[in-house]
């Protein structure tokens, strides 16, 4: 075991503070919990407050193992070459302590601020992060409700003018999908009403990640053949579409109503050769702020790993409606 002085020292060379996160996490071992305190960025490092241009692009990419594209550096790669506002990675596969042992801080640029949620319940599994050039006004981590909040699935950024909220969706599960119930039933009820309540504090929402569905046939290479696969079940786009009519938008169909184009492909059927794919991840934003929504793009070129990455691009110069005339114009206002 790593002793507490020099876990410490540890965190301050990688970039992170040793003061303790605001919302506290069960995690198992002496070492985890201290480990645990260590997560949030460094507060010497200084971030700015808000952002400084009139556009800003927010990409989201489903890495498949954070140190495998780290190694092979098509993560530092992609950085270079897109250079993004905001960075939401999912299926990090972390451990806590491995965000000090991996030195991951230093493959990084500097710029970015380092926010992390790992997977408590099992070693590399799950987990996602958020690099951003903007510090939060807050940052909260998975729902607070206990059934959901082990897996490290979901991180919240406030900012000035919204929320970002980064979830790597449960799968309903390989075969004979354990987990369908838990995911239409438990998951997804929880998670959009998580969402309605984030807007009612008055903020638009832009939501990003791998969410575990092919809403349209469109969005996957053989509607007919899939319809028993987890992911494109009656059930699960049942539960995607309802969520929409609450009032929030898939930025990529709104923008590009007939293109077909996939986020992800099988390794095991070596189905990127083929392009038999499905679009399993998504940018959806309240309503409200489509109209600030340039671009919703799917980066189907960069490689790396069994997904590839989305984004948007963000009008800021058009302004953005926040508290009572946010919550009039979005139906929140009670």
């Amino acid at each position: 075991k790593m002793s507490k002085s020099s876990l410490k020292r540890s965190a301050k060379q990688m970039g992170f503070d040793t003061t303790k996160r605001t919302k506290k996490v069960k995690s198992t071992g002496d070492t985890q919990k201290q480990v645990q305190s260590l997560l949030a960025p460094h507060e010497e490092e200084k971030y700015p407050e808000s952002f400084e241009t009139d556009t800003i692009k927010i990409y989201s990419w489903n890495v498949n193992g954070i140190k495998a594209v780290i190694g092979r550096k098509d993560l530092q790669s992609f950085i270079t070459e897109h250079s993004p506002d905001i960075l939401c990675i999912n299926e990090t596969k972390l451990s806590e302590e491995n965000i000090l042992k991996l030195k991951l801080r230093s493959h990084i640029p500097s710029e970015y601020q380092l926010i992390w949620n790992c997977c408590k319940r099992k070693k590399g599994y799950s987990g996602s992060a958020v690099f951003t050039k903007v510090k939060p006004l807050s940052v909260a981590y998975d729902l607070g409700i206990p059934k959901h909040d082990t897996e490290g699935r979901t991180i919240t950024c406030e900012f000035e003018k919204f929320f970002l909220v980064t979830s790597y969706v449960p799968n309903a599960g390989v075969g004979k999908l354990e987990r369908l119930d838990y995911r239409v039933n438990e998951w997804d009820t929880d998670f959009q009403d998580y969402l309605q309540g984030l807007e009612k504090s008055g903020k638009p929402i832009i939501l990003c990640g791998d969410l575990n569905v092919g809403h349209l046939d469109i969005d996957v290479h053989n509607p007919k053949g899939l319809k028993k696969c987890a992911g494109f079940t009656p059930q699960e786009r049942e539960s995607f579409g309802n969520f929409l009519d609450k009032g929030f938008i898939d930025t990529f169909r709104h923008l590009h109503e007939e293109e077909q184009k996939f986020s992800f492909w099988s390794a095991k059927k070596q189905a990127r050769a083929s392009n038999k794919g499905w679009r399993l991840d998504y940018f959806v934003t309240s309503k409200n702020l489509i109209d600030n929504i340039d671009d919703s793009e799917i980066h189907d070129q960069v490689m790396g790993s069994d997904h590839c990455p989305i984004s948007v691009t963000l009008n800021l110069k058009k302004g953005i409606e926040t508290g009572d005339d946010f919550l009039m114009k979005s139906g929140n206002k009670e």
